[in-house]
């Protein structure tokens, strides 16, 4: 989560939790820092379709692609990947739905108008 703050051009007011499992730890950085946590409610995929979609798209661009791990290196391996993947999907890759700009574009004009 601090990692997301330096990186976007804007202060984060509110999350939304799609893994109840993160509950613990996020649920303190949360309070912590006054951000609004909204839960989604388990196994109802329908309620929150945007995330949904998200992961699957995660799942299938990224984790499909990723061998069988097997240590604590691989996992640290992994998550830079992970990491490097989320900041070309949101800073360069441009998105069709929205009007072919980054999210972080799209954002800055929502922002900005």
């Amino acid at each position: 989560m601090s990692e997301m703050k330096e990186k976007i051009p804007f202060n984060i007011k509110a999350v939304q939790a799609t893994d109840w499992n993160l509950k613990k730890n996020f649920y303190k950085y949360t309070q912590d820092n006054k951000i609004i946590h909204y839960f989604n409610y388990p196994r109802n995929p329908k309620s929150n379709i945007y995330i949904e979609r998200f992961n699957r798209t995660i799942q299938e661009q990224f984790f499909n692609h990723i061998e069988e791990i097997n240590d604590i290196n691989e996992i640290n391996e992994i998550n830079k990947q992970l990491r490097q993947y989320l900041h070309w999907y949101n800073f360069t890759k441009v998105h069709k739905g929205l009007n072919y700009t980054t999210p972080i574009e799209f954002i800055n004009k929502i922002l900005i108008n």
